[in-house]
């Protein structure tokens, strides 16, 4: 848009006020005018000076309601991920501990996977939240967890699979299991107590 053309940068029935730039910007300047001009058809005994300051005030309001809308959803969204990432969390956790318990795993090794619980399994991050196709999560590492001890979590996964595929591609009910990769991100998160000295 070039307001030097001296063209509106829209009409009355395709109206295009832009709530993300200012109400004095070249661009919604044009659509005041353009308001201005659509209501003094419409109401011609009105000042033309005042309908246009008018629109101008109006237009302020509906950016700021604009901007609150928009913090409002993305707060939400944040909110739904962070959720989405804690039931993750929860179902990992909740895996490992099934798969010890029915797995012929030693008691020790279900105390330790009690004793990790959620705080001790890693978060991830869907690489896309919609569309086609299975998403790849991308793990967060956590810094206190030794390698020994993700590789010995890892270990439950693929017994997961082991159980779940053991008649060839004849799968068991349930979702398909999520495909995560390490990532560079590490976790802030404190470690868990009480866990055995090579657990760190």
């Amino acid at each position: 848009f070039d307001p030097t053309l001296g063209r509106p940068c829209c009409t009355a029935d395709d109206f295009q006020f832009d709530p993300l730039s200012f109400p004095r910007s070249p661009w919604n300047l044009s659509v005041a005018n353009v308001f201005t001009r659509s209501f003094l058809l419409l109401y011609p005994n009105h000042p033309e000076q005042k309908v246009h300051a008018a629109w101008v005030r109006h237009s302020e309001r509906l950016r700021t309601r604009y901007q609150e809308l928009a913090s409002t959803e993305n707060q939400r969204a944040i909110v739904r991920e962070v959720h989405r990432r804690q039931e993750r969390r929860r179902n990992v956790s909740s895996l490992h501990l099934h798969i010890g318990l029915v797995g012929s795993v030693s008691p020790k090794a279900v105390d330790i996977l009690d004793a990790l619980g959620i705080e001790g399994m890693s978060s991830d991050e869907s690489d896309h939240e919609s569309g086609g196709g299975a998403p790849t999560y991308i793990a967060s590492g956590l810094n206190w967890r030794s390698p020994a001890l993700c590789a010995w979590l890892r270990a439950f996964d693929s017994l997961h699979l082991c159980m779940r595929y053991r008649e060839g591609f004849k799968a068991s009910a349930g979702a398909w299991p999520h495909y995560r990769v390490d990532g560079a991100k590490q976790s802030k998160r404190r470690p868990v107590r009480g866990l055995p000295r090579n657990c760190y």
